[in-house]
């Protein structure tokens, strides 16, 4: 489970074996100080690795994002 992301999620997804299922929710590391910051984003962002989906089933690696938010989001009917 990674909450941080950018160099953190490259390490835990580098660490996975075969079969392996990374995930990640949050990004704290983009997040610098109490405001967003665009620069530290974009930096988080190529940080993090580039899938390629046929490597991705040739090694058995799953990566599953979630966004806690949406848990608590109610839709009126």
């Amino acid at each position: 489970m990674d909450a941080i992301g950018g160099a953190s999620f490259r390490r835990s997804y580098e660490l996975l074996r075969g079969g392996g299922r990374l995930v990640c929710f949050g990004a704290s590391g983009v997040v610098s100080g109490e405001k967003r910051n665009l620069i530290v984003a974009a930096r988080t962002a190529l940080r993090m690795p580039r899938f390629n989906l046929i490597k991705q089933m040739g090694a058995s690696k799953a990566v599953i994002g979630l966004n806690l938010l949406t848990l608590w989001k109610t839709k009126d009917r």
